[in-house]
Parts: C-alpha cells; sequence; structure tokens
C-alpha cells in the first residue's frame, strides 16, 4: 500500500532541514568571526607595542633616527619574527631591482661572477667579460673593492659595493700567487653565463651555475651543439647550484620527460596542485647527474625528476634538501619581501625538504679537491670521472 506525505509534513521536513542548515552555518559563520576577531585582536596587540616603542625612542633617544634605515630593519625583523628567516627576507628597493635584473639573466657588475671563499675573500668563480681576460682571473681573490677590505664582517657591505650604475668605476685589488694586484673596472649590463658546456669524446656535459631565464636559452643552445654532434649520453653537473626559478628549470627538464605535468605544489592550506609543466619527452640520450651538498632547490628538483621518470643516475653526495618555493612581493614603495608559500616536488615522488636527495653512487671530493674545485678537469675530478664512467656503461 502506497503512502502519501500531506503538505503539512512536507512543509515540516522542509522547515526542520533549513532549521538544520541555518545552524550549521551560524555555528561554522561564528567559528570564522571569532577567528577574524582574535587575530584582528592580535593585530591590535602588536601594533600597539610597536607605537609604544616608537613613541619611547622618539622621547628619550639622544642620536639621530635615520627613517630609511628603521624602516628597512623593521621589515626585516617582521620576517624574522615568522620564523621564515632562512628562505624568507626583505628586500630594500635597490637589492629587488637587483634580484629582477639577476631572474633576467642579466645584471649591472663587473663581470664576474664570485663566491665567498673560507678566508672570507671573494673568490673569481668565472669571468664573464672577455675584456678581463687580462686583468682577472678565475680562482683569484678579491681582497679590497674601493676602501673596504673584504672580510667575512664586510662581505655583504661588499657585495653590494661591486654593483652601481653601468659606465661607473670601481677598485678592487686581486690575489693571485700571494700577488696583489690593483684593478680598475668599468660596471656593465651583462648577460650572465648559467652554463658552459663541452664534450669528453662521445660524451657531453654541461655544468649549470644556477636556473633563471638566461639559463633556458644558454641549455637549449648548448644542447642543439651536443646532439649536433651526436653526443651518446650527458653529463649535467649541478654541484654548488643553489637553485632559482621553478619555470627555468622546468623548461630545461620537459624535454627529457613524459607527456605529462610533473611538479606538484603543496600550498599553505595543504592542498596539493599539478603545476602547469608539461613533459615533451623529445631528448632521448641517457644522462647522469653530479650533485653535492651546495645542490639545492631547483637543482635538487632537476636531479629529482631525471631519476624518477628514469632518465638519469646521480653520482656525487647528499644534497642540501630544499624543497620549498619562494615567491616574490612588491611592495608600493619598490621594496619587497621574499616568502615561502609552499612545497615542490616531482609528481609522485618523495619529499626531499630537509632531507635531501642521495646518489646512486657515492663519491667524495676530499679537502684538496674542494680548495681548487674551480680547476679540477676529467682527470683530477672523481666525481666527474664516476659520472663518465656511470655515462658509458648506459649508453
Amino acid at each position: 500500500m502506497n503512502k502519501k506525505i500531506t503538505v503539512g509534513v512536507l512543509v515540516a521536513l522542509l522547515c526542520i532541514t533549513a532549521s538544520i542548515t541555518m545552524c550549521i552555518t551560524m555555528i561554522f559563520s561564528r567559528r570564522i568571526f571569532n577567528q577574524k576577531v582574535h587575530n584582528i585582536s592580535e593585530m591590535e596587540v602588536m601594533y600597539d607595542k610597536v607605537s609604544e616603542i616608537d613613541k619611547v625612542i622618539r622621547k628619550h633617544y639622544i642620536g639621530d633616527i635615520d627613517e630609511e634605515v628603521l624602516k628597512d630593519n623593521i621589515a626585516k625583523g617582521f620576517i624574522a619574527g615568522i620564523g621564515d628567516e632562512k628562505n624568507g627576507y626583505y628586500l630594500t628597493a635597490k637589492k629587488y631591482r637587483e634580484i629582477k635584473d639577476i631572474e633576467e639573466g642579466k645584471k649591472v657588475s663587473i663581470g664576474v661572477a664570485v663566491d665567498k671563499d673560507v678566508t672570507g675573500y671573494m673568490k673569481v668563480v668565472e669571468v664573464y667579460d672577455p675584456s678581463l681576460n687580462d686583468k682577472i682571473n678565475k680562482g683569484d681573490l678579491i681582497i679590497k673593492i674601493n676602501d673596504i677590505n673584504v672580510s667575512l664582517d664586510t662581505y655583504e657591505q661588499c657585495e653590494s659595493a661591486l654593483i652601481d650604475s653601468p659606465g661607473t668605476q670601481v677598485s678592487i685589488v686581486a690575489r693571485r700567487d700571494s700577488q696583489d694586484i690593483p684593478i680598475e673596472i668599468i660596471r656593465g649590463y651583462t648577460e650572465v653565463q648559467m652554463l658552459t658546456y663541452k664534450q669528453y669524446e662521445d660524451m657531453g656535459y654541461i655544468k649549470i651555475t644556477g636556473f633563471n631565464d638566461a639559463t633556458v636559452g644558454q641549455f637549449n643552445k648548448a644542447i642543439r651543439a651536443l646532439l649536433k654532434n651526436n653526443v651518446k649520453g650527458i653529463v649535467f653537473d649541478l654541484r654548488n647550484n643553489p637553485g632559482g626559478t621553478i619555470k627555468s628549470v622546468c623548461a630545461i627538464l620537459a624535454p627529457f620527460l613524459p607527456k605529462e605535468q610533473f611538479v606538484t605544489m603543496t600550498t599553505k592550506d595543504g592542498s596539493i596542485k599539478k603545476m602547469n609543466y608539461i613533459g615533451t619527452n623529445k631528448i632521448k640520450p641517457p644522462i647522469v647527474v653530479i650533485i653535492n651538498k651546495k645542490s639545492a632547490s631547483a637543482a635538487e628538483l632537476c636531479a629529482q625528476g631525471l631519476r624518477h621518470y628514469s632518465r638519469s643516475k646521480i653520482v656525487g653526495e647528499t644534497s642540501q634538501g630544499k624543497g620549498t618555493m619562494q615567491h616574490i612581493f612588491e611592495l608600493r614603495d619598490g621594496s619587497a619581501l621574499n616568502l615561502t608559500i609552499a612545497r615542490f616536488q616531482i609528481c609522485n615522488s618523495s619529499d626531499f625538504h630537509g632531507i635531501g636527495i642521495k646518489p646512486d653512487y657515492e663519491v667524495k671530493l676530499s679537502p684538496e679537491q674542494e680548495a681548487n674545485f674551480e680547476i679540477l678537469d676529467e682527470n683530477t675530478d672523481p666525481q666527474l670521472k664516476k659520472a663518465l664512467e656511470v655515462l658509458k656503461s648506459e649508453s
């Protein structure tokens, strides 16, 4: 026997459903409201404290206050206070302009790349400007810039001193074989060479020092030249590579990986999203990647991607373990905040953040080889020798 629902019962059911829906909505709305009120209260307390400190200082401090310096250091302190000081940082307007130039693969500089030496001096690791070949050499130590002696304490100041407007002059003192050489250099825009390449018999070799817009074009040129010479395999040397932009490393990875999205990012709310980078599977020769403890971020993503898709073996030492993504937010006055916004990894692979990537073949350099890293070759570099040996067996 069929039972019919009367209009009265139907209305009652609809009212009950509406009441339940309203109650649930009110509960969630109240939670959101309470959270917002809590956040607003916390913010008011924080700003009140900053205001109180400012009033006390301006009333009693006997020194002069540089408002720009104060503003910049308040911003730096804010970043330090949120616990992102390892990867996040505040950029002054000048520093942000420099960063943008570097990401585009160009910068105003003296035409060389430098790294901090164990002595505290600047070590020249690459000479970009051919006109400097008779002035400064790879491996030289820069010990003085204008009137500033280079040291661990002044290193950051000295880095800034190298950069100024194009056409301006800088005085440096370079130390070579215990001889100190004064050099005058004119600053200018240079495209930073992010990689070098060569061929060892029928094996290609590409050393990538960082990933930015310029790296992609330079890499494409290198890979075309090597493939034209019919190399049977390629070594990617990512040692001492601190990383760079995700879009540039993915552009380099794409020709070697299958036709699918290959990178995921995990955002603040815990959601995992595939990023819109798709492999093209165009380049076939086998690859061996060399990494060390200074290989980080995008360099680790590159190594992980090639191994995960069975395109390469890895030689060297366990990498740094930085799998977080930073984004630069420009502020109204031209300064900027560099903040960690997500984690990234190759789809369906392990998370290397805080762990690093372990090589398939662990090969370490001796302290002496580490000190002379920039002048090692295929005969004196055990990591490169092993990479070439593995590559030949894979070819």
